[in-house]
């Protein structure tokens, strides 16, 4: 595309059958809508295969299952150009592998059970258009730790309510990017100054805790 230079403009989203669109990168960086630049450059769009099964009604999909081996997981907001609204209580029920997941804007309802037994997840980003969470959608998740909450719901630290997603919260906080840092297999989250180990999600049988987190003690 032609754009002049400091102007304003958007960069086009393209779209690939069973793909994702993952954005536009500039020398493996991601490249947004807007950012300023003074000479030619080129951009390379990134996808990532649609690990999900779904359902289609009315031009909207369902998303019914997930098959993936990432642990942070991004359900997209469009499959083949197709809203996803919704995901059923199957999606990732006693998936004890995902750590993290980031829900879209244009799911509404987060269903009952819909995280149940998810163990390892320790962060999770609801969109804005998250009305309502179900009874019991986030039993079992002793590690989510985290909770980025996008949406008009009031969602409170140590909280029973809307499915117990802030039950074992450290920190619910409105936007931004998530905390949580990867060291040597460990998920650690640092919060009011302490340092937390959350989880181990290596795949080492003889394990030998990192000496500290940024420098400094870490409490188990």
């Amino acid at each position: 595309m032609e754009v002049t230079y400091d102007g304003t403009y958007t960069l086009p989203v393209p779209e690939k059958e069973d793909y994702v669109f993952m954005g536009w990168f500039l020398n493996g960086v991601k490249f947004e809508s807007g950012t300023p630049f003074s000479s030619n450059i080129t951009l390379i769009a990134k996808w990532k295969k649609v690990e999900f099964n779904y359902l289609e009604n009315n031009r909207k999909l369902t998303i019914t299952k997930y098959f993936g081996s990432s642990t942070d997981v991004i359900i997209p907001a469009k499959i083949n150009g197709k809203p996803v609204t919704a995901f059923t209580t199957s999606t990732f029920i006693n998936n004890n592998r995902i750590t993290s997941v980031t829900i879209p804007d244009t799911i509404t309802n987060i269903e009952y059970s819909a995280f149940l037994g998810c163990s390892s997840l320790s962060s999770i980003t609801i969109g804005n258009g998250v009305t309502y969470i179900d009874d019991s959608a986030f039993e079992g998740c002793y590690r989510l730790v985290e909770v980025i909450n996008n949406s008009s719901l009031n969602i409170i630290s140590g909280s029973k309510d809307n499915g117990g997603i802030a039950l074992y919260a450290l920190c619910v906080k409105k936007g931004g990017t998530s905390e949580i840092i990867y060291k040597n297999g460990c998920l650690f989250y640092t919060v009011n100054n302490v340092n937390y180990l959350v989880s181990y999600i290596g795949k080492d049988r003889d394990l030998t805790l990192p000496n500290n987190c940024k420098d400094e003690n870490y409490i188990i």
